[in-house]
């Protein structure tokens, strides 16, 4: 799926604003050090995907927040 299918489904399904979403490929990978310490170790490519309205997947942000839309269940994304 295209950035630009992402943020029609985006606006047609929940009402965010076209300009103010910015849609995410990857996601930071942590991990737990022998410290105790998180730490992080890379990132995970995460495309936005649409095979139905019930499997789906879009990781964006918009205005200062971050969200995640996994298989119609949109969520706060906390890094």
């Amino acid at each position: 799926m295209t950035d630009d299918e992402a943020k029609d489904i985006l606006y047609d399904w929940y009402g965010f604003a076209r300009e103010k979403i910015e849609i995410c490929h990857s996601v930071p990978v942590f991990e737990v050090n022998r410290h105790r310490r998180i730490r992080q170790v890379g990132e995970k490519e995460r495309l936005p995907l649409y095979n139905a309205t019930d499997w789906n997947y879009i990781r964006f942000n918009c205005g200062c927040m971050a969200y995640e839309l996994y298989n119609d269940d949109l969520r706060p994304f906390i890094h």
